[in-house]
């Protein structure tokens, strides 16, 4: 299965409005997205914020970060990275992020598995 087809489903998973692989470079790998949804600045975005959150967790000592979740008035940005990838999901304010959680790691061993 490539990128685009696991982007496709975790993108219909209720209350998901885009998806994204980054390289940890910044570079977007694919993406699957609303029409509303900008990809490459997004995807810039979300790397330079997983950067930070990682050089963050260093200091703390506390280890690499494996998941974020970042709850906004208006929506959310859940992300899991690797030390190759970023796999991040846009969703609704109101999203089930159980159900989210689970896609995403379901998918995540997908691309884990892939890379090696």
């Amino acid at each position: 299965m490539n990128i685009e087809e696991i982007l496709k489903e975790i993108h219909y998973t209720p209350g998901v409005r885009g998806s994204f692989v980054i390289g940890r470079d910044g570079s977007l790998k694919g993406s699957y997205l609303s029409p509303d949804q900008p990809g490459k600045e997004t995807a810039l975005t979300i790397s330079s914020l997983a950067k930070e959150i990682e050089s963050a967790s260093g200091r703390l000592e506390s280890g690499m970060a494996m998941a974020i979740y970042l709850y906004g008035r208006d929506g959310n940005l859940i992300f899991v990275a690797s030390d190759k990838l970023i796999l991040a999901v846009l969703t609704e304010r109101d999203a089930q992020v159980g159900i989210i959680r689970h896609t995403l790691r379901d998918a995540f061993k997908r691309f884990i598995k892939e890379e090696k």
